[in-house]
């Protein structure tokens, strides 16, 4: 990348709906190579089935974090706390649900089987 003080910004809200086999690689390892310019956002709307929730986040340099979280302070009300106890808060929070989260993504895996073939 050479345009000097551009940022990456990555949404990985989809990142566990990968078929045949495919693993996720997160946008996130870029930050070695490009530093204090990777920013990836995700939400808890698709993976745990929270559309309406209004609870996502984002990665980034502290700098980065602090100057979004300015800004978003200034323009946006925050997460309700029903959401915040509801998402999926932290390793352990996501690991209680990996498998509800498994069993979801197999039924769509079956469902776009069918829409594929059809």
């Amino acid at each position: 990348m050479r345009r000097p003080g551009a940022l990456l910004i990555f949404d990985e809200t989809y990142d566990h709906f990968l078929y045949g086999g495919r693993r996720h690689v997160s946008a996130a390892a870029l930050a070695t190579v490009h530093p204090g310019r990777v920013v990836v956002t995700g939400s808890a709307s698709k993976t745990y089935a929270m559309t309406g929730w209004r609870l996502g986040w984002a990665l980034a340099s502290p700098e980065l974090v602090s100057a979004m979280a300015a800004y978003q302070s200034h323009s946006t009300s925050n997460a309700s706390s029903i959401s915040q106890e509801a998402g999926p808060g932290g390793a352990d929070g996501c690991r209680a649900v990996a498998g509800v989260v498994e069993e979801m993504l197999a039924h769509y895996a079956r469902r776009r089987e069918l829409m594929v073939a059809g």
